[in-house]
């Protein structure tokens, strides 16, 4: 792809990725850069393309595409720069600019989340958070968190609560464009206005999730009331562009927290214990403090007795002793 640049004069830096298989390069040529991504899965890459295409369309804040290598595993896309949303929290903490920098980023999200045609065919995976793909979450929870760490459950019990739990999500509102992988380091900062990238796993699905993702992600450590502001600014916002109702948006809000806490510890689990990337490692803590607000915030959890245990045991003293051992073997 030298003839975009039209100079052999360049050069590449590798830039971390510590979850994906995709590898970045920021491209450094004649006072100008862009980024280089390298990625052998095609049709992920066709689904970023799509996505990123529709976006741009719609005036949505992601980078420019410039090129693409005619085997499509390489394309040159906007360098934005390396200042995200999360190193800002990290910098400033909850203050005023870093409160409106997330409501800002939320309302593009909504933005995106509410175009009015989007080809879900085009996804490279699974086109919609679906009773399966629910139950694929759940599971990846149980295979490479609650096993490694040996808590005992009733397997048949424990599946039928996942079941349920599937099956709910998958028919409440409100519905459109889910990111799936919405977190502050997925927002990139430039000029004090967010960016959206990594949105190539994005399907049909309820949009709430999203806003767990964020608010949630165990890294940021969120307070309640920082949380909560900015769950009612996405909620007051959504609701002039969708039709649902504040008791719709609360069961959603209540099933994706649950949801999501746990998929993200089977991430933290496959990538962590079993990949052993520090990265993942060292964010199981804090993924467990988030569980330990769990009950707490989400009311519907009781209904579910065997998964209320399980939860119940991952934040007890011995669950954290062989924690400890695993994460440092």
């Amino acid at each position: 792809m030298t003839n975009y640049f039209q100079t052999k004069n360049f050069d590449l830096q590798p830039i971390s990725n510590s979850a994906s298989n995709r590898n970045y390069f920021r491209v450094k040529f004649e006072n100008q850069s862009c980024i280089a991504v390298f990625n052998e899965n095609i049709k992920e890459n066709r689904s970023f393309l799509y996505f990123s295409e529709i976006f741009a369309e719609n005036k949505i804040h992601v980078p420019k595409i410039f090129q693409i290598s005619e085997n499509e595993t390489i394309y040159l896309q906007e360098d934005l720069g390396d200042e995200n949303l999360l190193h800002f929290l990290q910098k400033s903490g909850e203050s005023q600019e870093v409160k409106n920098l997330y409501k800002k980023t939320l309302d593009e999200l909504i933005r995106l989340q509410t175009i009015a045609y989007i080809d879900f065919s085009q996804c490279h995976d699974f086109s919609e958070f679906d009773e399966k793909n629910i139950c694929n979450d759940l599971n990846y929870f149980k295979f490479y968190f609650l096993q490694p760490l040996e808590i005992p459950f009733s397997e048949q019990n424990l599946l039928t609560e996942f079941s349920e739990i599937a099956l709910k999500i998958s028919k409440i509102n409100p519905k459109g464009f889910m990111y799936r992988d919405f977190q502050a380091r997925n927002i990139l900062i430039k000029n004090k206005t967010p960016y959206f990238i990594d949105y190539q796993g994005g399907m049909k699905g309820n949009l709430v999730y999203d806003l767990i993702s964020l608010l949630w992600q165990a890294k940021a450590q969120l307070s309640n009331d920082f949380k909560n502001e900015m769950k009612s600014h996405y909620f007051s916002q959504l609701k002039q562009k969708v039709k649902v109702t504040d008791e719709e948006m609360e069961e959603s809000y209540q099933y994706c927290l649950m949801i999501r806490l746990l998929q993200v510890l089977g991430a933290y689990g496959f990538r962590g214990i079993l990949q052993r990337k520090t990265h993942f490692l060292e964010s199981i803590p804090s993924g467990i403090l988030n569980l330990k607000s769990l009950s707490e915030t989400c009311k519907i959890l009781s209904r579910y007795t065997d998964l209320n245990q399980v939860i119940n045991k991952l934040t007890e003293p011995e669950t954290q002793n062989k924690l400890q051992k695993l994460t440092h073997s």
